[in-house]
């Protein structure tokens, strides 16, 4: 199974269960085959397999160890994630509720745990596209676990997180998370990315452009930092604020980062087509390779600094190709 073979370790484990059975029924090697046999299947994406399984390795703990065995709750989250993965939602929470009533009998309401509980039965909500049925335990859970821990407590992510997601993005709640992720992974961690940018978005929907404008160019500069100033995703940032100083009237700023979001473009599309040139030089096709060529440096205009270099790069190659000569072609021998 360590290897991934999947379908090898399930045979294997079969026969490990049809042996297991001649065993007494209390027997702790009955549950760690049952446990193991949904864990491959749950793998290999057999989830009815594994819900049958994983339902008998419960049974076999109801009925040696009791119903109220806490460890029970651990087994039925794991089938809760099964019935989420099969999209049987209602399943799913009739589950997570027994690990919830399992919860509280060991460990009362005011307790980590049932705090957990609220989230995962509020995650099942969402992934169900029901918002609204999802609030009233996210709130819950985010009152129990700030007076137990308080209100920097990581716990709280996936709260503010399903919160978020239940409201269509609340800034209050974005900027708790943030300052629990700055703490959690520091202020330059890509950890960061998803919380500015749907913070940076709220500001905006809001109307609230100074405060939208900080933390997208707090974005912009964190993509910087972690893959450089000319990729991809730093133009992604740049379109946003594009979007923000139109909006905002800001002509002369949305002018400019549209112009820097187009170069960096042009310069990703050059590079592309360069490879490609290179390529249909190694296969003999010099004048593919020309036209490709010719082809990164109108990608490249307008001019921009970014692209200097490259344009010298390109232009000095297509040079050297006009001034090579062709090659001669060798007649096929006579017949």
């Amino acid at each position: 199974m360590a290897r991934g073979n999947y379908e090898a370790a399930r045979q294997s484990f079969e026969k490990a269960w049809q042996i297991a059975q001649q065993s007494p029924a209390k027997s702790t090697v009955r549950y760690d085959i049952l446990k193991r046999l949904a864990s491959t299947d749950a793998a290999s994406g057999r989830f009815d397999e594994a819900e049958r399984y994983l339902q008998l390795a419960v049974d076999w703990r109801e009925s040696v160890l009791g119903p109220n065995d806490p460890k029970i709750a651990d087994d039925l989250a794991v089938l809760t994630n099964l019935f989420l993965g099969m999209k049987d939602f209602d399943r799913a929470l009739a589950t997570q509720q027994r690990v919830q009533a399992v919860h509280l009998a060991a460990y009362s309401s005011e307790s980590l745990p049932a705090a957990d509980d609220l989230v995962r039965i509020a995650q099942i909500y969402l992934a169900e596209k029901r918002p609204r049925d999802a609030v009233r335990p996210l709130i819950s859970a985010q009152q129990i676990r700030t007076r137990l821990v308080g209100s920097l407590d990581p716990g709280l992510l996936p709260v503010l997180d399903g919160l978020n997601e239940a409201f269509g993005g609340m800034e209050a709640y974005y900027r708790q998370a943030l300052a629990i992720r700055e703490t959690l992974y520091g202020k330059d961690s890509s950890e960061l990315i998803s919380t500015l940018d749907g913070l940076a978005y709220t500001c905006f929907s809001g109307g609230e452009y100074v405060a939208a404008e900080v933390v997208y160019e707090r974005l912009l500069s964190l993509w910087e930092k972690l893959v450089g100033k000319n990729h991809p995703m730093v133009a992604v940032t740049l379109d946003k604020l594009v979007v923000l100083y139109t909006k905002w009237n800001r002509t002369t700023e949305a002018r400019e980062a549209l112009a820097r979001s187009v170069a960096i473009r042009g310069h990703f599309l050059a590079l592309g087509l360069s490879q490609q040139a290179e390529d249909a030089i190694s296969a003999g096709h010099q004048d593919q390779a020309k036209e490709l060529y010719k082809t990164a440096l109108s990608a490249l205009e307008p001019p921009s600094p970014i692209n200097d270099e490259l344009i010298e790069q390109i232009t000095t190659t297509l040079m050297g190709l006009e001034r090579s000569p062709k090659p001669t072609k060798i007649p096929s021998p006579k017949k």
